[in-house]
């Protein structure tokens, strides 16, 4: 790694916070502000340094990635858990990068057995109560939780 240039260094700029008569000084709380210029240009510039300093790595990435692609099964349906009268459950499927949630009816009041689908085949009684991957259409992710 000594062929590489130095990383980048976050400037220190302290803020100083008081709560409850504890006090706080953090020199980096400038990098909170995500649509702040000098935070980008800070970003793009570590982003930079760390593909340059790990592009030797590419095919060891590329690698380890095609190995836990082939061993995972993109479509898929977790175990149901029953709550009341629905059986509720989420599928993932090939090529989608997020999963649905999903409810069907309980058929038998007195069993409590999860039902068995096979994930590729239709559900009688589905419904559908989130699509994240149609929640994420048209955004460069799908962002739940602020």
């Amino acid at each position: 790694m000594t062929d590489h240039a130095a990383p980048p260094l976050a400037k220190r700029a302290e803020t100083r916070r008081e709560h409850h008569g504890d006090v706080f000084v953090d020199p980096y709380e400038w990098l909170r502000d995500k649509d702040d210029p000098e935070v980008i240009a800070y970003l793009e510039a570590e982003n930079a340094y760390t593909d340059q300093a790990t592009a030797h790595l590419e095919p060891l990435r590329r690698k380890i990635f095609d190995e836990i692609k082939a061993r995972t099964k993109e479509t898929d349906l977790s175990v149901p858990t029953r709550r009341g009268n629905w059986w509720y459950y989420a599928r993932t499927f090939e090529g989608k990068q997020y999963g649905v949630h999903c409810r069907c009816p309980v058929t038998d009041p007195d069993d409590w057995d999860p039902p068995r689908f096979d994930e590729s085949t239709e559900i009688p009684g589905e419904q559908v109560l989130l699509d994240e991957n149609q929640e994420a259409d048209g955004h460069d992710f799908s962002r739940w939780a602020r």
